[in-house]
């Protein structure tokens, strides 16, 4: 513990340093000391030196190596059973600390990094902790209650502009957060439950979210990740919302035994990438089970999917799909492929538009009722037609109004000066 005596060597120092001290009495050079001003400049350097013992107590009591458990994390319990603001006050009161773990009893409100402040006209302003690299675990107290099982509730925060309910948690900035065993209820405002952002980490675990029963927000979100970050849902379950999971820019979601029940079930935009093993069900109430747009992959181990599926320029695979209730699959530029189709899939579910291909096992694709798709001997009986194995083209007929006319007479020709001009705006001029 040599390094912690240095320490509180280095801090007594400092804060010595640091405070202006003004020594009641100064003796000079020939004077006779006075027992009476010796001993009041020593009471007042031991009542000083108290005051910065306190400071380091305090200190130690809240340092890392006193608080930390064996993985560097130090976790606080909090009880929301009397004061719902427990885990919000708990979370503000320790911004800095890089790895910590919340152990929660009862039901908390959420949104724990807006700030609800008064302005200086006493107005109230809503503010946001956003630091960085900073790792956060909320869960349940499980040694008091094995059964135990927290709460994330809507939170009512006020500005100028009114009142909001909202619950929503986030990670960014290169942060993690880690979700085990709660409840998650989300507020009329909220237009997501869980964010991950900005290279972000982490996962929610056997975890429910409930969207509002009357959003104000009608595009509530269960799980947001985007720009970079990426997280799993394991045993969770998302329901009561417009979108259950949505991936965005460069980012990466991974799927273990979850339940999706949505108006649209899963989407991906500019790049967003998933993939789902042990099992997932997709369930569309109103709209899309899966959406993927611009550059989307998704890979699918085992699951059911209820509800139309549309992949622009992006592709989805799966090794067992079971198709419930599908009305369509909408294919853009995009390809589909199930190995083993379990129920669900005929020819009529496709369309397809552009280069797309379908690959489902069982089905044999060739532009069926004039749908447009192709699976891979589709697409092998084109290749072959058009260009044979000698490598020459096969003549195709050519259809009269895209036939070029026949080669004029060159003596009939105008000279170079005399052919007309294209302008920018695409008009031939003479």
């Amino acid at each position: 513990m040599r390094w912690k005596t240095a320490l509180t060597v280095m801090i007594i120092s400092s804060q010595l340093n640091a405070a202006e001290l003004e020594i009641p009495k100064v003796f000079i050079n020939g004077e006779v000391a006075n027992a009476n001003d010796f001993n009041l400049n020593s009471n007042y350097l031991v009542e000083n030196l108290k005051e910065d013992r306190t400071k380091i107590e305090a200190i130690e009591a809240n340092a890392r190596w006193k608080n930390s458990d064996e993985s560097g994390v130090v976790n606080i319990e909090v009880d929301c059973t009397t004061n719902q603001s427990a885990l919000v006050e708990a979370y503000q009161s320790n911004p800095s600390v890089d790895h910590i773990g919340f152990i929660i009893t009862g039901s908390c409100f959420g949104s724990i990094a807006n700030v609800q402040e008064v302005g200086d006209e006493g107005q109230p302003v809503l503010g946001q902790i956003q630091p960085k690299n900073q790792v956060v675990y909320i869960q349940p107290n499980l040694e008091t209650d094995p059964t135990n099982r927290a709460k994330i509730v809507p939170r009512k925060l006020t500005d100028q502009n009114g009142e909001y309910f909202v619950s929503g948690i986030f990670s960014s900035f290169g942060n993690g957060l880690y979700l085990t065993n709660l409840d998650i209820e989300m507020g009329a405002d909220d237009s997501y439950a869980v964010l991950y952002s900005r290279a972000s980490n982490g996962g929610l675990s056997n975890v429910t979210i409930t969207g509002a029963a009357e959003p104000n927000n009608l595009y509530q979100t269960g799980v947001v990740v985007q720009n970079g970050a990426s997280a799993y849902i394991d045993s969770s379950s998302i329901t009561g919302v417009y979108r259950g999971v949505s991936m965005l820019g460069e980012s990466f979601v991974y799927l273990i035994n979850a339940t999706i029940i949505a108006q649209n079930g899963v989407r991906t935009f500019n790049g967003g990438t998933f993939r789902s093993v042990g099992g997932i069900d997709i369930t569309s109430t109103d709209g899309t089970a899966i959406s993927m747009n611009q550059g989307g992959l998704g890979f699918i181990q085992v699951g059911s999917i209820q509800g139309t599926v549309y992949l622009n320029k992006s592709s989805l695979s799966a090794q067992t799909l079971e198709a419930t209730n599908v009305s369509m699959i909408d294919l853009r530029s995009a390809h589909f492929t199930v190995l083993n189709a379990d129920q669900g899939f005929t020819e009529g579910l496709f369309k397809c538009y552009g280069l797309s291909s379908v690959n489902v096992n069982g089905l044999s694709l060739r532009n069926n009722n004039g749908n447009g798709c192709l699976d891979d001997e589709g697409w092998g009986s084109i290749i072959s037609g058009q260009f044979p194995s000698s490598g020459t083209p096969k003549d195709a007929e050519v259809p009269v109004s895209k036939r070029m006319p026949e080669a004029l007479d060159t003596e009939e020709l105008p000279l170079l000066e005399d052919m007309p001009t294209l302008r920018a705006s695409g008009r031939l001029v003479w």
